[in-house]
């Protein structure tokens, strides 16, 4: 039984989704939730998007008929050819497989992921003496000299820290070639949580920042959602301090673990490009494996919008 459920789960999530432009609606009957997002394509329409969920007690299948109607009937009135889900686990996926074809619904392995497929999760239920043990002696040792050096950790989430962390991933983004979200994407997701839900953290070496790190604190999980750093002072290991200073303050708040994101496992090529990030991340923990969800899927709706879709893409590939 999944008993808790994620922070893209949340109405806080949903609610800053609407402040971004995104219709939203969210189903939900006893335990069970769907906090679902509806995202519009051009030429092909609405599909619905349900991230990391839904949420759903397999082993209590009598109460679900009612929810899953209900989501069902909801993405349908929103015109949606599809909804896009993201099973929590082999048994969500074996369920959703079964019930969907009972309905006489196609149910398959969407074009790409839409959460990272394996995720780093430490542990937090050991002391912090454990904890710091239990790590990589690379990690421990990078921690100590970042000390030494004078490595800074500030949590604040001021307006000056809020403007260093946006230009830090700017300059990440230009740097690494890569798209981030805008500057008013992250303040208005920023605004959207508490200053005790969503904590920016930012470590300074002679007075510049270095690297900062947006963090979720949301039903017992501390989530690493965004971060970036900077390539001065690289040898100074400020992001080591920084994370350790994360899961220390996510032990005291009482979280159970500490979730570092998306990493590389053997065989996935689609995440290679994440290989120096993984072997940052599975530093702080020796001896932990990466979870590994069953990935992101499609309800079909609508074969004929779904089969445009799928066209749709296929000449993308070719641009």
């Amino acid at each position: 039984m999944v008993d808790s459920y994620d922070f893209l789960q949340s109405d806080q999530w949903r609610l800053f989704q609407e402040k971004n432009g995104r219709k939203s609606f969210l189903v939900r009957q006893g335990f069970s939730r769907a906090s679902s997002l509806v995202h519009l394509l051009p030429f092909v329409g609405r599909y619905v998007y349900v991230p990391h969920g839904p949420v759903f007690d397999v082993s209590d299948p009598s109460s679900l008929p009612g929810f899953f109607d209900e989501l069902f009937s909801c993405s349908i009135s929103c015109g949606a050819g599809w909804i896009r889900v993201d099973p929590l686990s082999q048994e969500h996926l074996s369920f959703l497989f079964a019930y969907c074809a009972r309905l006489g619904y196609s149910f398959v392995r969407a074009s790409h992921d839409m959460q990272p497929k394996s995720v780093f999760v430490v542990d937090l239920n050991s002391s912090q003496e454990d904890l710091f043990a239990s790590m990589k002696s690379k990690t421990r040792y990078n921690i100590r000299l970042a000390q030494k050096k004078g490595v800074e950790i500030v949590v604040s989430r001021e307006k000056k820290n809020i403007d260093s962390f946006c230009d830090l991933v700017e300059q990440t983004a230009r740097r690494k070639k890569v798209r981030f979200h805008s500057r008013e994407y992250y303040l208005q997701m920023i605004e959207s949580f508490s200053v005790e839900e969503m904590v920016l953290y930012s470590a300074f070496f002679d007075g510049q920042i270095v690297a900062s790190a947006l963090i979720v604190f949301f039903d017992g999980r501390a989530t690493y959602l965004h971060g970036a750093s900077s390539d001065r002072y690289r040898n100074v290991m400020a992001p080591h301090l920084l994370h350790w200073k994360i899961l220390c303050d996510a032990k005291e708040r009482g979280c159970s673990s500490y979730d570092l994101g998306g990493v590389t496992i053997p065989g996935d090529e689609h995440t290679a490009s994440l290989a120096e990030v993984t072997r940052f991340k599975m530093g702080f923990s020796s001896s932990t494996e990466p979870v590994v969800y069953p990935g992101t899927y499609d309800i079909i709706l609508s074969p004929l919008k779904y089969r445009v879709y799928l066209l749709l893409s296929w000449l993308r590939s070719f641009v």
